[in-house]
């Protein structure tokens, strides 16, 4: 699979963090959890890191999430990797304590059922908007914004859309 296709796959085009390494607390809160997803899809050079991103990713996401069923299902071409790199991330968050109605207007109808929705709606969650800086060979634009939604699960923070 293609490096992009492996971003894109994952809900972005490529991204860069100022978090720390996996492992440390970094799903603190919303924003974190976010950076450390986009320091680990950077870190991706070859089909094998691949590989161990999404064994790192599945810890950054919640358990009702979608994104390690799109990266599985998109993992199996095997491309080469893109000259693409995260050169920065900021992110913000733009919204909390989001109800079924407003999680369903954000388009997660389409990947969740009506019942997964309400359990996040009953959990905090978030969304976090990424603005990210990036560059290389393979670079359709230079910045790009990403929103993504969040949930709290057992005392963290972590990805649902």
């Amino acid at each position: 699979m293609e490096r992009r296709t492996f971003l894109a796959v994952a809900g972005a085009s490529t991204v860069a963090v100022t978090a720390g390494c996996l492992g440390d607390d970094t799903t603190d809160d919303p924003e974190s959890v976010v950076e450390e997803y986009y320091e680990v899809t950077d870190a991706v050079e070859d089909q094998d890191d691949i590989d161990d991103a999404i064994d790192d990713i599945q810890e950054l996401t919640h358990s009702l999430s979608p994104l390690l069923d799109f990266l599985e299902e998109g993992q199996e071409e095997e491309e080469d990797i893109d000259d693409v790199s995260i050169d920065s991330v900021e992110t913000e968050i733009t919204d909390e304590d989001l109800d079924e109605e407003q999680l369903q207007e954000r388009g997660v109808e389409f990947f969740l059922e009506d019942d997964e929705i309400e359990e996040i709606a009953n959990q905090d969650n978030a969304v976090v908007e990424a603005t990210v800086e990036q560059s290389g060979a393979d670079v359709e634009e230079d910045e790009v914004t990403q929103e993504w939604i969040v949930a709290s699960e057992d005392g963290d923070w972590l990805i649902v859309f």
